[in-house]
């Protein structure tokens, strides 16, 4: 698996991740392509090799020009990407990427997600930096990403909600997850347009076994008080089975408990490999529910939007994780003539568990007027001993499944 890793202790922003890609060997054809196909205007990405702290890099600037409009709020950015002819897979990264971003502010600020205002973040620059970045994640072909501490910086920083501490409330709620440092500059380091791509783009892991294969520097635009560099180490991971996911949940206290299984249900319908709730006391010591569905990236934004519909929760969180599935394979047994299917888990070829199918067992118990206990054990005793006959796990029934986790 081609995968990368991020070293963030200088700081991020949207511009280090262009210069760590170009770096790295991403085609800055490529995402100026992606760029132009947003048909918003002649924005130009103008890499550059420079040389921060002593060591080579590549710095991208955007140059847009004063008649390219801004993009206020998610309608309008949905409007452009929905006329937009650049490819499908990195718009709807990049979507993602602005989603991130919306629901940070809407929670920074206490508001609706509809009434979210991009503010400066609405400058095309930041569209290009997030659309040039997916098309560069993507065309150098990472499978994967993971990014290690986090250097946000220290003091305060201009914005249009006036001055405010760094990190600014859109950077804590969007690093949530993540390690975060002061970092060695007393300045903002970690921007929000980088961070919305760490959000939606990364996990917040250490560096795992890599063959490494390439490295890229990203060098930000020159400051008074000094520059930062991002640098994106680029190999093939040992551990092919581990894969990135992501964890959403939301806490509520005014959901009934007979509609908890069914929201569960409707997340696992929708792309949650498993779903569960956890009860939770609230405040005035009201009973509550901690929803949780576990899912693949791509889902994010779908379970998002169905936990808030059907819950009724006011906000929702996530955070990314690397998941190691173990190896699963079927096989059948007989219980007094009724066909039950049992799901066999492995670990580097022996078996550590053994679970018959709950309604396989319901159905085969309320048929034979046994406890479905009964009927549990029988399947079990039955697959434990087919796989000692057999010696092993029939590669022909082997997968790598990803729900139950």
């Amino acid at each position: 698996m081609k995968a990368g890793h991020l070293l963030c202790e200088q700081g991020v922003s949207g511009d280090m991740w262009l210069g760590a890609l170009v770096d790295a060997g991403a085609r800055i054809e490529t995402m100026q392509a992606a760029v132009d196909g947003l048909g918003l205007g002649d924005i130009e990405l103008v890499a550059t090799p420079v040389t921060e702290h002593g060591l080579a890099g590549t710095r991208v600037e955007v140059r847009v020009p004063d008649s390219v409009r801004r993009l206020r709020t998610m309608r309008e950015v949905e409007a452009v990407f929905s006329a937009a002819s650049t490819p499908s897979p990195v718009l709807t990264v990049a979507m993602e990427v602005f989603r991130a971003l919306a629901h940070a502010e809407a929670a920074a600020h206490g508001s609706e997600l509809d009434a979210v205002h991009f503010h400066e973040l609405g400058h095309p620059d930041t569209v290009a930096d997030i659309v040039g970045a997916c098309a560069g994640v993507q065309d150098l072909g990472l499978q994967r990403l993971t990014a290690g501490r986090v250097a946000v910086g220290s003091g305060s920083v201009n914005t249009d909600h006036g001055r405010l501490a760094v990190p600014p409330p859109a950077v804590r709620h969007l690093l949530t997850g993540f390690t975060v440092v002061q970092g060695d500059q007393p300045r903002e380091l970690a921007t929000p347009t980088g961070a919305a791509l760490l959000a939606a783009l990364t996990t917040p892991a250490p560096l795992g076994p890599m063959q490494l294969t390439g490295t890229g520097t990203g060098a930000a635009a020159p400051r008074a008080s000094g520059t930062s560099t991002l640098t994106l180490l680029v190999g093939e991971a040992d551990d092919a089975a581990a894969t990135a996911a992501v964890v959403v949940e939301a806490t509520v206290d005014d959901l009934s408990p007979e509609l908890v299984p069914y929201v569960l249900d409707t997340l696992r319908e929708y792309g949650a490999h498993d779903a569960w709730a956890v009860p939770a006391l609230m405040k005035k010591g009201r009973q509550g529910w901690t929803l949780t569905a576990l899912a693949d990236p791509g889902a994010l934004a779908e379970l998002r939007e169905i936990l808030s519909r059907e819950s009724g929760t006011f906000g929702v969180r996530w955070h990314h994780v690397t998941k190691h599935p173990l190896e699963r394979r079927w096989t059948q047994t007989v219980v007094d003539g009724f066909t039950v299917r049992v799901k066999i888990a492995e670990a580097d070829g022996a078996v550590v568990r053994l679970a018959p199918e709950y309604d396989d067992v319901s159905a085969a118990a309320r048929a034979l007027g046994r406890p479905a206990r009964e009927v549990y054990d029988d399947a079990a005793a039955q697959a434990r001993a087919q796989t000692r006959h057999d010696g092993g796990p029939s590669d022909e029934n082997r997968s790598t499944a990803s729900g139950n986790e």
